[in-house]
């Protein structure tokens, strides 16, 4: 019990808010050819965070970017490319894809989006 409290205590002050590393506006267009360079200059597990940025309704707690919009279609070539990319994994000397964390959209179009 001691652990978990001195682990409360460590941890229990303000943090910076998750930010994208690199931050976006260093985000430039990537091709699939640097997409696998970038992705075989290890051999270490992946860790994939997909942003889902399409949400009916934007959430009072949200501080994702989100596009509010309740035409789910709006999503489809986003959620192409996404796939693509994911693909690209494999691609990448088979490396193991350990942790994988969905975000930024609402489950219920999410839902909708994947149906």
């Amino acid at each position: 019990m001691w652990d978990a409290l001195h682990l409360l205590k460590r941890y229990n002050q303000p943090s910076p808010r998750y930010t994208s590393y690199p931050p976006v506006p260093y985000w430039q267009v990537a091709n699939r050819d640097l997409l696998i360079s970038a992705l075989r200059k290890s051999t270490a597990p992946l860790s994939i965070y997909v942003h889902i940025p399409f949400c009916e309704r934007l959430c009072l707690y949200c501080g994702c970017n989100v596009v509010i919009k309740k035409d789910h279609s709006i999503a489809d070539g986003y959620i192409e490319n996404v796939i693509e990319e994911m693909d690209l994994a494999e691609i990448a000397h088979h490396r193991a894809v350990t942790q994988m964390h969905w975000g930024g959209v609402h489950d219920a179009c999410l839902k909708t989006i994947v149906n």
